[in-house]
Parts: C-alpha cells; sequence; structure tokens
C-alpha cells in the first residue's frame, strides 16, 4: 500500500538517556516524522493522552516502568499503536516473552544501526497503515452482511433482481477482502528474496492436493487462499533473522516459531467462509503432536493444515535457502515416506507421491529461487 503523502506520521521517542534520545530523533527527522520525545513512561503517557501515535520506540530499562511495562499499558489504551523497545543483549529472553504476548512488534539490540532502523520504522507505519485498512474493509463487511440480513428478512417483499444485486454487493466485498489479504502474503515475500515464491508455489501443490482428495471448488479455493498467506506472521520477524545465511541462535529459532501464531491473530478477526485462521495456525502441526504451536495430534489438525504441511515441506526441501543449497525431490518425497501416518496425514502423503510420480505436477524451474 503507498504511503499517503498527506497523512502525518508521529513516533514517539521514550528513553532515559538523552543522549540516545537526540541519536534516535536525529536518524529519524530526515525522514519527515513528527517526533516525540519522553524522558521516562509515565511523561510517554502523558504525551499518548495529547497526541495520536502510531509507533512508539522505547528502552527496555528505565526507572519508574520497564519498557515491556510501559508498552504493555499502551497495548491496552492505545491497541493500534506500534510498539518497538531498544534492548541489551542481557535482556533478550524477557523481550522474545513480550513478543510472543503481543506487547512488542519488533526489538532492537543496541547500539542500532541508523539504517536498519530507519527501514524498520518505516516498515512499521506501513504495517500500522495496513491494519487501518484491514479494519475498515472489516467494517464495511459486517454493516454489508448487517443489510444483508435485514434484506432476507423482507425477501418476500422484494424482487428477484433487488436480491440478485446484494448478493452481488457482498460477493464483490468479499473478493477485495480476499485480495488484499493475498497483496499482503505478496508484500511480505518481498521483505526475502530467497523465498519469493514459496506462499505461490505451496499454494499450486496444495490446490493440486486437494484435487486429489476430491474436494471440491468451493474448498479448494479456501485451502488456495491459506496457502497464499500461511507465512504471513513472519511479517513480525526481522528480515536480517529471515535471511541470515548461517544456522539461527536458539532465541533466533524461538522468534521464528512464534509466526503461525502472529498469522492467526492476524486473521482470526476476518470473517471468511473457510477456516483460513486456523490453516494458518496449524500449518507447523505434527500428528503425532511434535509440531508447534500447540502441539496438536491426530483428528486435532484440521484437514487444510494437513495439506498445507505437506506441501510447505516439499517445497521448502527442493528450494534454495540462504543456509543451505536445494535438495533433489527425491529427498522431499524420502522425507515423506519416513513420517507417512506420523507426521503427516497418510492419504496426503499417497497423494502427493502419486502426483509426482506420475509426472502430472512440477514445480516451474524459473519460479524457484536461485542464489543471489
Amino acid at each position: 500500500m503507498a504511503p499517503d503523502p498527506k497523512l502525518q506520521r508521529t513516533v514517539l521517542l521514550v528513553d532515559d538517556e538523552e543522549n540516545v534520545l537526540r541519536a534516535l530523533a536525529r536518524a529519524l527527522r530526515r525522514d519527515g516524522y513528527q517526533i516525540l520525545t519522553a524522558p521516562n513512561a509515565r511523561a510517554g503517557l502523558d504525551l499518548l493522552e495529547k497526541h495520536s501515535v502510531q509507533v512508539i520506540v522505547s528502552d527496555q530499562r528505565m526507572p519508574d516502568l520497564s519498557g515491556v511495562e510501559f508498552l504493555s499499558q499502551v497495548k491496552e489504551r492505545y491497541p493500534d499503536t506500534v510498539r518497538i523497545v531498544l534492548t541489551g543483549y542481557t535482556e533478550i529472553d524477557t523481550i522474545l516473552d513480550a513478543v510472543n504476548h503481543g506487547a512488542v512488534f519488533k526489538f532492537f539490540v543496541k547500539p542500532w544501526e541508523d539504517e536498519l532502523l530507519r527501514a524498520n520504522i518505516r516498515e512499521a507505519f506501513a504495517y500500522h497503515e495496513m491494519e487501518q485498512e484491514n479494519i475498515r474493509l472489516q467494517k464495511e463487511l459486517k454493516e454489508s452482511n448487517r443489510q444483508l440480513s435485514s434484506m432476507n428478512e423482507k425477501l418476500e417483499l422484494r424482487v428477484a433482481e433487488q436480491t440478485r444485486e446484494a448478493v452481488q454487493s457482498a460477493v464483490r466485498l468479499q473478493k477485495s477482502l480476499v485480495d488484499m489479504v493475498r497483496a499482503v502474503g505478496l508484500a511480505l515475500e518481498k521483505r526475502d528474496p530467497y523465498t519469493a515464491g514459496h506462499q505461490q508455489r505451496v499454494a499450486a501443490l496444495a490446490q493440486r492436493l486437494g484435487q486429489s482428495l476430491g474436494w471440491d471448488e468451493r474448498r479448494l479455493e479456501g485451502l488456495k487462499l491459506a496457502a497464499l498467506v500461511h507465512d504471513i506472521g513472519k511479517i513480525y520477524i526481522p528480515a536480517e533473522v529471515l535471511t541470515r545465511p548461517t544456522k539461527l541462535l536458539d532465541y533466533e529459532f524461538a522468534l521464528i516459531k512464534t509466526h503461525p501464531r502472529v498469522g492467526y491473530d492476524i486473521l482470526k478477526g476476518i470473517d471468511f467462509p473457510w477456516p483460513i485462521a486456523e490453516t494458518v495456525l496449524q500449518h507447523h502441526e505434527r500428528l503425532d503432536g511434535s509440531g508447534y504451536p500447540q502441539a496438536l495430534r491426530g483428528d486435532e489438525v484440521i484437514p487444510e493444515a494437513r495439506v498445507l504441511s505437506v506441501a510447505d515441506v516439499v517445497e521448502a526441501i527442493v528450494s534454495y535457502r540462504p543456509y543451505r543449497g536445494s535438495l533433489d525431490l527425491a529427498v522431499a518425497l524420502s522425507e515423506l515416506r519416513k513420517h507417512r501416518g506420523l507426521w503427516y496425514d497418510a492419504a496426503v502423503v499417497d497423494a502427493c507421491l502419486a502426483l509426482f510420480d506420475s509426472g502430472n505436477f512440477t514445480f516451474p524451474a524459473e519460479q524457484l529461487p536461485t542464489p543471489a
């Protein structure tokens, strides 16, 4: 979504060190934001009562309230704000807990890099504006549904043409919402060149698997949409973690593992006719309970998530990643056979093996990511 040049973007900086406030303000001033500064959390809360603020950057260690405590209060009072915390290496566990519970959008470890900070602040404003647009569309959809319900009560008094036009209006609004979610999925992939197209390829394979299982077109449409946004929760994860060419540290991997839950939180408020949010939440679950984030077992994992998990793992294995080269399709199919019925649904695995063994599906080579 292109930024509105007339939109005033305000960032609040909270730190008890004056030199840090000056350095942050100096780094961000060139981007044209309205910048507010506060020497402590209480002063920050006072400013929030008087000003409309979209993005907050707070120090973690402050004398009156910690950054996490301050931002947790901000979340309760001003839930639409995007909250970022500055921290030291010794406070990483505390910050990870705050990220997992939704109080913090991102965190930076001191000392920060100005250009990286500026890029992430731009991303924070873009995310805020996307969320506001999402809220607007949800309100429109709820209002449309309300109007449709009212019309249904008076159907006997209305002519067929009026009813048809009302249904078409609701369909158009639903399509707009679906298109917006797809656009968010594409925007996510722009942040990571090595996984560009990942969600589209997973969606293509998932849809073919659903067809092999005999699913109808309506259900396949929902499966495809869930696949197109299954990694939407990674929008919360710093790009430098997503593109790390080496093994991730434990806390970085723990952060990566939050993306199904974050994706669910983003999508759960949208009134889809399919279980999109639940599919996104469960796409890393395994039938034996060894998956995440809920360690679900057996029938607790919905069919859409079972299909998506198989398509996701096959595409991930055959694609190039910064930390390893692409692997043979045979490696992916061997992985499915090894864990058939344990991690992965046996019927979905059989459908996938048959699809590739028959030559009825291949990932187009020109779409697979290659080393930069």
